[in-house]
């Protein structure tokens, strides 16, 4: 395919069908939302001779077989938020919405952001992701019973209430357990995970949280990947009015857990603890600092697997 022609293919999903539009033809067009008829769109489209990357957004598990089709045929596509493609539709003066429309601006969205496409994930991918998910669900139940402990008073309820802790705790240590296992077998997950863990501050916690949810790391852009985990900050500024930037979207679950992580490398890594400082005193509020932290992981996690020669700045 011509490089030098790259289309960006916006595509509004529904439950039943897709709205296609194609930018060099000015063309839009509906699809039902079934395998067979959203892959032969995809094969059809493909055979052009320009390059075409697909735009989408997340519609609650209705664009899954796009997504699906598109990874396997190796057709880029993107899932971007909701809130920033809409945001850009205001910015363009476009109020109206309508299915066709919507997919207009995703087209429109794509040719000016330019976001990293989605990389097919291997079968190990699918199942690391899958247990990471399920061990943050049991962390998460966890600690909401911890909490529930701390106020109640009758001996019945606290005793079931430690019961379930700590049979949430051993399932979180069977996950914990499964992906260290999977990594161990995989020699390139055991190189990545070696490297990770080579930043002070980060641990096996954050190695197996990169390692199962971003498997794009390594082949993305650094800004790319502050905005794929969330941590991205987007202005907010009209005239001479200049507002606070804000993070949103991303990927919640690894922005989720690597809270901590970066909350130990404030304490443990010389340069991240000086930066964290220097923005507290500033007056920045622990969240946005702490945010700050996780974006300069990301990065520098990202350029760590990118580049075989970078080494992290070695402190005692």
């Amino acid at each position: 395919m011509n490089t030098q022609n790259k289309h960006y293919i916006g595509v509004d999903v529904s439950k039943d069908k897709l709205d296609f539009y194609h930018p060099k033809t000015k063309r839009s067009w509906t699809v039902p939302n079934t395998p067979s008829k959203v892959k032969s769109e995809l094969l059809k489209l493909s055979k052009q001779q320009d390059e075409i990357h697909i735009i989408c957004e997340p519609t609650g598990g209705y664009e899954k077989c796009l997504l699906a089709q598109a990874l396997e045929l190796n057709i880029p596509i993107s899932l971007v938020n909701p809130k920033r493609a809409r945001a850009f539709a205001e910015a363009m003066g476009i109020s109206a919405k309508t299915d066709a429309i919507d997919a207009t601006v995703l087209s429109r969205f794509g040719e000016s952001i330019t976001p990293a496409s989605r990389v097919k994930p291997t079968a190990l991918q699918e199942k690391m992701s899958a247990i990471a998910r399920i061990k943050d669900r049991f962390t998460r139940q966890a600690a909401a019973q911890k909490t529930a402990l701390q106020k109640v008073t009758d001996s019945f309820v606290k005793k079931e209430l430690k019961t379930q802790i700590q049979s949430l705790e051993r399932a979180i240590a069977r996950c914990q357990k499964q992906l260290d296992t999977l990594i161990a077998k995989d020699a390139v997950l055991r190189e990545k995970k070696r490297k990770i863990e080579s930043i002070k501050g980060l641990g096996l916690a954050a190695s197996t949280v990169f390692l199962s949810e971003m498997p794009e790391l390594g082949a993305i852009t650094d800004n790319q990947a502050s905005a794929l985990v969330g941590v991205a900050p987007f202005n907010k500024d009209t005239g001479t009015h200049s507002g606070k930037r804000h993070v949103r979207g991303g990927r919640h679950l690894l922005r989720r857990s690597l809270y901590m992580p970066a909350l130990c490398a404030t304490n443990h890594n010389p340069i991240l603890k000086e930066f964290y400082g220097r923005l507290i005193a500033k007056g920045k509020p622990h969240h946005v600092a702490i945010t700050a932290v996780i974006r300069k992981l990301v990065r520098l996690v990202n350029r760590l697997l990118s580049d075989p020669n970078f080494e992290p700045i070695k402190q005692n």
